[in-house]
């Protein structure tokens, strides 16, 4: 809500300033109400655009027949704040009570596939190509191409459409799925993970694509390691 203050307050201001024609001021107005709405419409769905309108109209004449005083509007604002904030915990719950169920059904099923096997801690994995030599340490630091997605096939995160260029990262400051994992693979190894949630980001999810109690599926090919 902040956000959309301040984008208003610099349309406030630009619009005032315009020497346009009346022509070209009615584009100029037109263009900043149309990405101001649709600015707004990325964080609200659900706004009441006739109020929206007559609100701006009231503020832009100068505020004298404004219907809600300062103490009214903030208390409205901040009643659909704690609404909008209920509902997306409901709908996160609710999102999060579906993927637990549906990650264990397939978890169930893909471990009884030929060829994966199932950790002690859950994981699971699937020898695509094996490497030679040493193993990496979880305080290592490792050099890895890899493909996320989720179980319905959606990619997520993936080395292979950023240019196949490498990640590098510590392997202990990663999701712990990854960091066991890894542990089993030798340079030049290709590995499939099944990594169950807990092992993953757990109820609290990651960006809009990993929702809660998702399980992850990472194709990893291990390119090298180095010690700290």
């Amino acid at each position: 809500m902040k956000r959309i203050g301040l984008v208003l307050a610099a349309t406030l201001a630009i619009a005032g300033c315009s020497d346009e024609s009346k022509e070209e001021g009615w584009k100029v107005g037109y263009s900043l109400g149309y990405k101001l709405g649709e600015r707004i419409q990325t964080e609200m769905d659900d706004l009441n655009v006739d109020g929206f309108v007559a609100g701006f109209q009231d503020a832009y004449a100068g505020g004298k027949d404004r219907k809600l005083t300062d103490e009214e509007m903030q208390a409205s604002i901040q009643g659909y704040q704690e609404k909008r904030v209920t509902k997306m915990r409901d709908e996160m719950k609710a999102k999060g009570e579906q993927n637990a169920v549906s990650g264990k059904a397939f978890l169930a099923e893909n471990g009884k596939k030929p060829g994966v096997t199932t950790t002690a801690s859950g994981l699971q994995y699937e020898v695509l190509a094996e490497g030679s030599g040493p193993k990496p340490k979880a305080t290592d630091v490792v050099k890895a191409k890899y493909h996320g997605t989720l179980i319905d096939s959606t990619v997520f995160d993936s080395t292979r459409e950023r240019g196949d260029v490498p990640a590098e990262f510590p392997l202990n400051r990663v999701i712990p799925g990854w960091t066991e994992g890894l542990q089993l693979m030798s340079k030049g190894a290709r590995y499939k993970f099944y990594i169950p949630s807990e092992l993953a980001y757990g109820e609290r999810g990651a960006g809009p694509q990993v929702g809660p109690n998702a399980v992850l599926v990472f194709e990893v090919e291990l390119v090298d390691f180095t010690s700290p």
